[in-house]
């Protein structure tokens, strides 16, 4: 309100309505709507212990992680949008044929398979002859055929993962189109396989009496196919143009090492062929393998000062290959690494700048589309879009996973507590500074709870404190009963539920407490909400709520129904969770609760939260999230990107909201869920 006067002693009141644009406080991270609308992940970043990516090209690709996470993205990863799994078990490797047909295999035994883009999975499970978990690997080929590999067994699907076929043997390559190539070492012949491992055909005899040290096929579309046997003399390869059925002539060349050699392309052009040796060095030939020049890698004697022999070169795409450089071990874990990239076979290398921290990195740095690369690391990922010459977080691990409470004064300064660690933030929840830090879990579940931008209350295993300055210094509360569970109205009354399940009340900002004890004459319950100063309500576990018109010193029994009590002028509508599938409604304090379904029979609410009259949300068990705008009278589901329990709501204003799950996820809106 703006009281505006001029000289003549007129004046007159201006009201605005001053509206804070949160969507900063989303911008960029993992939504459940497009364009960072929705609810998002804030912390822990979804997927920050990352398992897997799979581009299609430069922009649009998926990823994986913990508790079924899958995010797709495209733009390259700059943003992502999540998707619902409907698991909640590990996902560790996705790969998609097309831009509808995926796959996602989880850590135990879940199989996921989407056929539009990730809008909707649908889940099965592998049975136990088949490689699962982390030991298989997926390659799909189209909407109905996908091939299951690991430890030596193959399996099949031929109708969308409803079932899987352990295949009698495993086949030497796989085509993009489906065929299975088989070298039969018994035969020395090839033999193929068109309808995903049912039945073989033969169709090359390389010859008896060929001691053969190893046989290697590339037929990626199916119909272009080339065969290289490797023996002590040298190479023989075989090429046809029609999927087998016809061959050339053989060519036998010696490209001058016979053992380990890895058939690793057929390069961009069909007579061009790449060979790698298990010490790097590359062989290409660009007339089928009759001659073949050689490149020793980028690392050669004295380029760094060092003998460079402990190194992997890795197929990009096409004549694109990345080395990579394992230098001996600095200390325990640390082993300096150094990349670099060739776009025509070797013959010249480009190197890549170093990741800030890059000596903790673990994984290779795994190729991605033609430019994107993807590293491991300790504590975090790395994804870079331009060929390793920058290198943007694509997820960083947080240390704790555990139960937090969260409270916000407005949309962009509050307080999180995870374990015995207190942070706040002044942007939203986008970055986070620890102000009271704990190195152990806390043995009960902690909370914070500001009650403006300055004042707030902390109750963790270590003892009850508050705070004057928003949480950056906090003092012990000097009479404290040892609180499980505290719910603090302003910075001088507060009530809390001792260890023993004994209620107290202080009236003086913690200085004294005093036992009410009308109320720990009845067992079961589990809060009190506060209407006003002097009426609160108590909720039972076995709905047998209670009432009191005299802060705390006495109680009676409250009636649930299905009226709400007479709305009293001044007092706050209650709101709290009821049987499964239903809230409850009361405008007098507490007296008459109104029981209200929320169309959801099943569902069992765990809190509800209010920013008016009009606009609210509840949450519940595994991941349930509604909303309403009409006082409650009919309630919509949101996608909360979860399957975990939320269990509290923080709401600041009518786009504005923060919501805290089991798993230690917070959840963040800045447009209303919508």
């Amino acid at each position: 309100m703006l009281k505006l006067s001029n000289a003549g002693g007129q004046s007159r009141e201006v009201q605005h309505k001053l509206t804070i644009d949160t969507k900063a406080n989303v911008q960029g991270l993992l939504c459940s709507g497009a364009s960072s609308a929705g609810w998002c992940w804030q912390t822990p970043q979804a997927s920050a212990n990352l398992a897997d990516l799979a581009f299609l090209d430069g922009t649009t690709g998926w990823r994986v992680g913990e508790r079924g996470e899958i995010a797709k993205t495209g733009d390259g990863g700059v943003t992502w949008v999540a998707q619902r799994s409907g698991t909640l078990e590990d996902l560790v490797s996705v790969a998609f044929s097309d831009s509808k047909n995926g796959w996602a295999l989880g850590s135990v035994d879940v199989v996921l398979h989407t056929r539009d883009g990730g809008d909707k999975w649908s889940l099965s499970r592998i049975p136990a002859a088949c490689p699962r978990g982390s030991a298989g690997r997926i390659k799909p080929i189209n909407a109905e055929i996908a091939y299951l590999s690991g430890s030596e067994v193959y399996c099949a699907t031929t109708n969308g993962g409803t079932s899987w076929r352990k295949l009698d043997r495993e086949p030497t390559h796989v085509s993009d189109t489906g065929e299975l190539w088989y070298f039969d070492s018994a035969s020395n012949s090839i033999l193929k396989s068109a309808d995903a491992g049912l039945t073989w055909t033969l169709v090359l005899a390389l010859g008896a009496g060929n001691n053969y040290l190893s046989v290697q096929i590339l037929a990626p579309k199916g119909q272009d196919v080339v065969v290289m046997g490797i023996w002590s003399k040298g190479t023989r390869t075989y090429r046809s143009a029609d999927g087998g059925l016809r061959w050339g002539d053989v060519i036998n060349t010696a490209p001058g090492s016979y053992d380990n050699l890895f058939l690793r392309s057929a390069g961009s052009n069909n007579n061009r062929l790449v060979l790698q040796t298990d010490n790097g060095t590359l062989y290409y030939s660009t007339d089928d393998g009759k001659t073949w020049n050689t490149e020793q890698g980028p690392f050669k004697a004295g380029l760094l000062g060092n003998a460079y022999n402990n190194y992997r070169i890795y197929l990009v795409q096409g004549d694109t290959f990345l080395a990579e450089y394992y230098a001996p071990p600095d200390g325990m874990y640390a082993r300096p690494r150094y990349f670099r990239l060739s776009t025509d076979v070797g013959r010249t290398w480009t190197a890549m700048t170093q990741p800030e921290g890059w000596i903790y990195f673990y994984g290779p740095v795994v190729a991605k589309g033609p430019s994107l690369l993807w590293l491991k690391g300790l504590n975090e990922h790395r994804l870079s879009r331009d060929g390793g010459q920058t290198w943007p977080v694509l997820a960083a691990k947080e240390a704790f996973r555990v139960p937090r409470s969260t409270s916000f004064s407005d949309a962009l300064h509050g307080l999180t507590v995870a374990g015995r660690t207190v942070s706040e933030t002044s942007d939203g929840g986008r970055t986070w500074t620890v102000r009271r830090d704990g190195s152990s879990a806390s043995s009960i579940v902690p909370q914070v709870q500001l009650i403006d931008a300055k004042l707030g209350w902390l109750n963790d295993a270590t003892g009850l404190f508050k705070t004057a300055d928003g949480g950056r210094t906090w003092t012990a509360v000097k009479s404290n009963p040892g609180l499980s569970w505290l719910s603090a109205r302003d910075a001088q009354l507060a009530v809390g539920r001792t260890a023993a399940g004994i209620w107290q009340v202080t009236r003086d900002g913690g200085g004294s407490w005093a036992e009410l004890k009308g109320l720990n004459a009845v067992t079961g319950i589990k809060c009190i909400l506060f209407a006003d100063a002097n009426r609160w309500a108590a909720i039972a576990t076995d709905g047998r709520h209670l009432f009191s018109r005299d802060a705390g010193a006495s109680w009676s029994t409250a009636t649930v129904g299905t009226t709400t009590g007479t709305a009293v002028a001044g007092l706050a509508p209650l709101w709290a969770p009821g049987a499964r599938g239903m809230v409850m409604q009361s405008l007098n304090g507490g007296e008459q609760w109104a029981t209200v379904a929320i169309g959801n029979a099943d569902a069992r609410v765990l809190a509800v939260k209010f920013f008016d009259a009009r606009i609210g949300w509840l949450v519940g068990e595994a991941g349930l999230l509604m909303a309403t705008t009409d006082g409650g009278q009919t309630w919509r589901v949101q996608a909360s990107l979860v399957q975990e329990d939320l269990r509290a709501i923080d709401v600041v204003d009518a786009k504005t909201a923060w919501i805290s799950g089991s798993g230690g996820a917070l959840l963040s809106t800045a447009s209303g869920g919508n």
